[in-house]
């Protein structure tokens, strides 16, 4: 298993981005977390890595299922097994299962198609709702687990458990983005230099990539956020919304 910390939501495209390179046909994404968590940002950041705008993407909680055609050309004439092995994909599948109530409900999307289908890459929001139909799947090693926990505001701890083969390219790939970065950073983090913002609390320099920005931590923002309900901060006028946006760093 891989694990990557990802700081805001440019991050998590940008290694699901790097994640579509090593994906084959016929590989299913298992996307699981709370609400929130990014999963739909994942998925924008894969359609990204196949060539496809990212925008396009959605959340298809309510069609169940979206299908986005990739822009590779398919070649003319009928495929050897060799070229359909190593043929890119033509299709990403994003499916939505949270409104599922469980494998039964697959039938009405045509979820044996989808599966069986050659050149697809199939992404699954909430695939513990339908476990049961990934099985065969996960025999031949097709499932991509990728799970999302909270850190912070923007801040999230992605787990990604896949077959060798796909975790020894990730592994590879963050290793080499780690080595430009510089040791410790997080993968798609901008290379760390001097700032002239300092906490707004204790003074220590704080870097606009920081999820408290423009406090260096949520005990500092919290303590910022205490002095205006004690009436430690006084002001000569009636505070408007925008002051109390900055006061919270939002």
């Amino acid at each position: 298993m891989v694990e990557i910390h990802s700081t805001s939501e440019s991050q998590t495209k940008e290694l699901a981005a790097r994640l579509a390179g090593v994906l084959r046909p016929g590989h299913i994404l298992a996307l699981e977390g709370p609400l929130g968590s990014g999963k739909t940002c994942f998925v924008g950041g894969v359609a990204q890595g196949l060539g496809l705008d990212p925008a396009q993407v959605s959340s298809p909680t309510f069609t169940i299922c979206q299908e986005y055609s990739l822009p590779n050309a398919p070649s003319e004439g009928t495929p050897t097994h060799s070229e359909r092995v190593n043929s890119p994909p033509t299709t990403l599948i994003h499916i939505d299962a949270y409104r599922l109530s469980g494998p039964d409900d697959l039938d009405a999307i045509g979820w044996e198609e989808i599966v069986l289908a050659p050149n697809s890459i199939v992404a699954i929001e909430w695939p513990s709702r339908i476990s049961s139909a990934l099985s065969a799947a996960e025999l031949n090693g097709r499932v991509v687990h990728i799970t999302f926990h909270h850190e912070g505001e923007h801040a999230r701890a992605i787990q990604i458990a896949a077959s060798r083969e796909v975790t020894a390219s990730l592994e590879r790939i963050i290793a080499k983005v780690r080595r430009a970065l510089g040791r410790g950073s997080r993968i798609g983090a901008p290379a760390q230099t001097a700032s002239d913002t300092r906490c707004r609390t204790c003074g220590k320099p704080v870097l606009e990539s920081n999820p408290f920005f423009p406090f260096c931590s949520d005990r500092c923002r919290l303590a910022d956020l205490n002095k205006w309900f004690t009436g430690t901060y006084r002001v000569s006028r009636p505070v408007q919304a925008e002051d109390e946006n900055e006061s919270t760093g939002e």
